[in-house]
């Protein structure tokens, strides 16, 4: 590998990392009991080595329940020790909507370029093959909206645009990275 190209790597795929243990520790403590709940995230590589959709993570996904979902990167060099978080979602449970739907309709990223969400879109190009998709399945819409907005709000995940809380949204902008 020449160093122009290791250069040009290494712009195109960098992105900000927020972490601000500040607000780790006002996080609710009915999300935290909720979320630390191990035995009720499921996580899966969300693409198979040629790129197409794992269609067995996907299906581990019950087509009857809403619920939280993430996306995060790992080299998996050492398993378990390199997570990156890069998007929290939800997704409720309707007649149109549930969280099997929801996780699967993110391929489309991967496949086409779409300018209405140009942060997921490139965290689906450059990241793809190293992407984990990790969720959390619930019944009750208003404690996913809730858990959402908690989990967003605290860990500033750099693919989520929309930050719910007014004053950390401003904090971030201010930023301006």
């Amino acid at each position: 590998m020449e160093v122009q190209d290791l250069v040009t790597h290494l712009s195109c795929e960098k992105t900000h990392i927020r972490m601000v243990p500040f607000l780790w520790k006002s996080i609710k403590e009915d999300v935290l009991q909720l979320v630390q709940k191990d035995a009720q995230w499921k996580t899966f590589r969300y693409l198979n080595d040629d790129g197409t959709l794992n269609q067995i993570g996907i299906n581990s996904i019950d087509r009857k329940k809403g619920g939280i979902y993430t996306y995060y990167i790992s080299p998996e060099i050492i398993p378990e020790q390199q997570r990156v978080l890069m998007y929290i979602g939800r997704a409720h449970i309707t007649n149109e909507e549930n969280l099997r739907d929801r996780v699967r309709s993110y391929y489309r990223y991967y496949r086409i370029d779409d300018t209405k969400r140009p942060m997921i879109h490139r965290l689906f190009a450059n990241w793809g093959l190293y992407l984990f998709c990790s969720f959390i399945e619930l019944d009750d819409n208003n404690i996913i909206d809730s858990v959402e907005a908690e989990l967003i709000n605290k860990l500033l995940p750099p693919c989520n645009s929309r930050i719910p809380d007014v004053t950390i949204s401003k904090a971030v902008k201010a930023d301006g990275l």
